[in-house]
């Protein structure tokens, strides 16, 4: 399959990696899988930061990751401001936590947060932008 003429005629995209990860903040998007992995600097620092992963495992970030500061808005004339022509979110990572319900976990944490759903904020506003917007296949990411 040859890849969309958006993909293969932009110059410039951007690709946003955003989840439930940038919590702990530690290393990469790879932390909720690497956070299990014994030896591993994110085994550690979890150890270190939070106790032991039995105790306080991924799924104890979840009610952290509230997204109080996302503004849709600003992002995008981020995006068309800085020159990019196409924009991909990744809708859902390593850590399989789904960014459809980001925006106050609405989706599968009711009455957590604001209860936006942040890929369609997101399709929105930068559709207001002319900026190219794909969401990949979950699949994909």
């Amino acid at each position: 399959m040859a890849p969309a003429a958006w993909y293969e005629d932009g110059k410039f995209g951007i690709f946003i990696h955003w989840g439930v990860y940038s919590v702990p903040a530690f290393e990469s998007e790879w932390y909720p899988r690497n956070m299990y992995i014994q030896g591993s600097a994110p085994f550690e620092h979890h150890r270190e930061v939070y106790g032991e992963q039995n105790v306080f495992g991924y799924k104890d970030f979840i009610p952290e990751f509230t997204a109080e500061n996302f503004d849709a808005d600003t992002w995008a004339t981020l995006f068309r401001r800085a020159g990019a022509q196409f924009v991909v979110p990744v809708a859902e990572h390593h850590g399989l936590f789904a960014n459809e319900g980001v925006v106050g976990l609405a989706c599968r944490w009711p009455g957590r947060g604001r209860g936006l759903p942040m890929m369609g904020v997101l399709t929105l506003s930068i559709g207001k932008t002319s900026t190219c917007l794909t969401l990949p296949s979950p699949a994909l990411t």
